[in-house]
């Protein structure tokens, strides 16, 4: 797993009592609110990644784009504030602007106006945060002659909403619209050839580190659904504007909108597009390729078939409740070896499928049906199919009555692969279905530094190697990385709280991200020393799932990846914090916020950020708060924790 975003930032100022004044003390912080929505974020570098996860921009990037200056940065952030208070989406008039290039084009910013100079929103952390300080190099800009697809859209959306049949000055003919319209669509087809070759070459002549460094240069602004209220606008035009012109006119505009929104992403900005969505950009199947070739070995298997309390919980749930799997049609996502198709047909499944991304392993998969005479051509019940969910086309059935996967990644949602599991659900899950398990969630408490890893070191063949185990924690807080490790119950030292739960049946694909605010309080009964003051060096994610007895009523399964459970192969995620904190009274609470998200640029990652302080009480029974502390964590495929 490797490093990414770890700086820690300490949210200065926040001295008060208990969770509810942190949350409402915001002009003693950094709180900053979104560009786009009234989501209020610790700091500017929280909402950047939070516009850039939910509303597809990144202003630091946008900036490095437009090459703006410091009060060309504060009329954008003010421009889009103001549009968004109006109930208009500013998207498309910032992506004409990125179309229209230099301001040597003639065509004025729709934020060129001197009076976004002033504030829309008091006290604004974006207004006064040094951008050129934390973006780095500058990267270069889009060319001056960027397609002239996307001009001849943009000049399309411009005459739609421009010219109506009471326009007194139309700037041009409904035929001259046509005429334009019909040039941008032949110019787009060839540019899309053209893109298609210019990727195509990447692909077999760029190694896969250099295609990944010139994505990360990439702005992405996809086309997006208007703002909440309703607005729209292109180019700057108001809504109104855009009612009074014809029906056809309208059209006009949202389609040439659409394609400058699209227009405006070279090669490079149209594969991270891609990557960010699971497409098949150059990036995401890549890292799709590291992905499924790590499970290509057998050691991998090996490993997960050697964990017990994993694989008997499927056996049970799918071997143990024939109400439900007797002439069942199953559907097994990510069969591997084969071994859930196996307990679907012992269970008396009349039909299964095994469908596997990784075409070696799906090949031995049909081996081992076969090896057991359970396959099609020895009258047996399962089919194996090669493919990714989102691409095979065929499974051999229109509907299945029974989805079963083992999706599972670290700290449960590291890997994205429940979104291929919803797929197959949404593509041929029969109504009334069953998805198993069917129930997730995830859990959190506090621990000491035991759950680092450093117990060892106390105690090395009868001496003490505390200077390694100090050294050992202190490295994991520097860096913020993810542990992924089994932690020895008696190193929890809190209370355990529920941070987030999911019903697979009918969940959405975004309800994997969360964001969850709760207290964990200090538990001495916990610690084997029973002491009345410990240190939170971490916090301690794990999951449970869920074959519940909704669909598994003769047997209902929990498989649990607790430190009180037996240990899995997933052990425990492990979240070090930068700066350790001192519980001193049985009672005393450690608030926290705890934000996981997939990474919208970059494919089967999960990002993670962490905000926490200690409430607690002196001996006269005054309340006492330490200052918040901020951590950013990011799990990915190419090494895992970051």
């Amino acid at each position: 797993m490797s490093t990414s975003d770890s700086d820690t930032e300490s949210l200065d100022g926040l001295a008060e009592v208990g969770w509810e004044e942190w949350e409402n003390d915001e002009e003693e912080n950094d709180a900053t609110k979104s560009l786009f929505s009234n989501t209020v974020l610790p700091s500017p570098e929280a909402a950047f990644k939070y516009d850039a996860t939910h509303h597809s921009f990144d202003l630091r990037q946008y900036k490095i784009e437009k090459r703006l200056d410091d009060y060309d940065v504060i009329k954008v952030i003010n421009y889009i504030r103001h549009e968004v208070a109006q109930g208009r989406d500013p998207v498309p008039a910032l992506v004409a602007a990125a179309i229209g290039g230099s301001s040597s084009s003639g065509t004025a910013a729709p934020w060129s106006n001197d009076n976004f100079l002033t504030p829309v929103l008091e006290n604004d952390p974006l207004l006064t945060y040094d951008y050129d300080e934390q973006q780095g190099p500058s990267s270069a800009g889009p060319s001056e002659d960027d397609t002239a697809a996307a001009m001849a859209a943009l000049a399309a959306a411009r005459v739609a909403v421009t010219a109506g049949p009471s326009s007194s000055s139309s700037c041009c003919s409904s035929h001259q619209v046509t005429q334009l319209v019909l040039q941008m669509q032949a110019l787009l087809a060839e540019n899309h050839e053209l893109k298609l070759r210019v990727a195509a070459l990447m692909d077999a002549a760029l190694p896969p580190d250099v295609q990944e460094e010139m994505l990360s240069e990439a702005i992405v602004v996809p086309t997006r659904q208007p703002a909440a209220g309703g607005g729209a606008a292109a180019a700057g035009h108001p809504v109104d504007e855009l009612a009074s012109s014809s029906s056809s006119n309208q059209q006009v505009a949202a389609d040439a909108t659409e394609h400058a929104s699209n227009s405006v992403s070279n090669v490079r900005m149209q594969h991270l597009a891609a990557a960010g969505a699971g497409g098949a950009s150059a990036t995401a199947r890549h890292v799709d390729t590291l992905y499924f070739d790590s499970y290509s070995s057998f050691d991998i298997h090996h490993e997960m078939l050697s964990d017990k309390p994993r694989t008997q919980a499927y056996q049970q749930a799918l071997t143990q409740n024939p109400s439900l799997l007797s002439g069942a049609t199953v559907l097994d996502v990510g069969c591997g070896t084969g071994i859930l198709s196996l307990f679907a047909a012992t269970g008396g499944a009349a039909a299964v499928v095994g469908l596997d991304g990784n075409e070696r392993i799906a090949g031995f998969a049909r081996e081992v049906i076969a090896a057991n005479g359970l396959d099609a051509a020895s009258g047996g019940p399962v089919i194996i199919v090669s493919g990714k969910v989102e691409e095979v086309q065929d499974i051999g059935h229109k509907q299945v009555s029974v989805i079963v996967s083992e999706w599972m990644g670290y700290a449960l949602l590291f890997e994205s692969m429940l979104d291929s599991v919803l797929a197959a659900r949404d593509r041929w899950l029969a109504p009334g279905g069953a998805v198993l398990p069917d129930k997730a969630a995830i859990h959190v408490a506090g621990a000491d530094s035991r759950a680092l890893g450093t117990a060892f070191w106390q105690n090395v063949y009868g001496f003490s190697m505390h200077p390694i185990a100090n050294e050992v924690a202190s490295l994991a807080s520097r860096e913020s990385k993810v542990l992924v490790r089994p932690v020895e119950q008696e190193a929890l030292n809190t209370d355990t709280v529920q941070v987030h739960s999911m019903d697979l049946v009918s969940m959405t694909q975004y309800q994997q991200d969360f964001t969850a605010q709760f207290e964990l309080t200090f538990n001495s009964s916990r610690s084997s020393s029973n002491a009345c003051t410990s240190d939170v060096a971490a916090l301690v994610l794990w999951f449970d799932v869920e074959f519940s007895e909704r669909f598994c009523k003769e047997c209902p399964v929990t498989l649990s990846t607790s430190p009180l459970s037996e240990v899995t192969h997933w052990a425990q995620a492990v979240l070090p914090l930068p700066q350790a904190v001192r519980l001193q009274h049985h009672g005393d609470k450690l608030a926290c916020r705890l934000s996981m998200a997939r990474s919208r640029s970059k494919h089967r990652t999960l990002d993670m950020s962490l905000e926490y302080g200690v409430s607690s009480s002196s001996s006269s029974g005054d309340a006492q708060a330490a200052p918040k502390q901020m951590a950013v964590y990011t799990m990915d495929v190419s090494g895992g924790d970051g």
